[in-house]
């Protein structure tokens, strides 16, 4: 299963979107996601990322990216601007 944390959140009741603001963490058996800004949309199951962030995965591969989605249905990822992965 997954677990995310957040220092603040905040939840549109109408649109049913989730913004988390601050050290967001999603810890999935998989993955671990880590960034400062993820607004989670409820409907469409898709979480966007607007600030730098890490993708990191159980072995050594890392990804950093400046922005872009996850779909936590598919769990696909699309990365806009900037991305890197890394192997340790």
């Amino acid at each position: 299963d997954k677990t995310l944390t957040s220092n603040r959140g905040f939840y549109n009741t109408k649109l049913k979107i989730f913004n988390y603001k601050e050290n967001v963490v999603i810890k999935h058996p998989k993955y671990t996601i880590k960034t400062d800004s993820l607004e989670y949309n409820a409907n469409s199951k898709l979480a966007v990322f607007k600030t730098i962030t890490t993708i990191e995965g159980k072995g050594n591969e890392m990804i950093v990216a400046n922005s872009g989605t996850y779909n936590t249905q598919t769990q696909q990822s699309n990365f806009k601007g900037r991305s890197s992965v890394i192997n340790n």
